[in-house]
């Protein structure tokens, strides 16, 4: 996992919740599965515009679509 654990482990804390290691490692998993899925989309939204470059439109636009 890439994700650093300690600022995630500090937005978490901010809901009220006692978190442990395993529990904030596994959010990060799965932050990371997210942000997989939404940067591979929007570089399709990019390419489909023939952009080499993702803006946050494309961002946004792929955010709408998963809610």
């Amino acid at each position: 996992m890439d994700l650093p654990l300690a600022p995630l482990r500090r937005i978490l804390e901010k809901t009220g919740m006692r978190i442990g290691k395993a529990s904030v490692e596994e959010f990060g998993k799965i932050l990371e599965e997210i942000i997989t899925e939404i940067s591979t989309e929007a570089l399709h939204l990019a390419q489909a515009a023939n952009r080499k470059t993702v803006l946050a439109s494309d961002i946004k636009t792929i955010r709408k679509q998963l809610r």
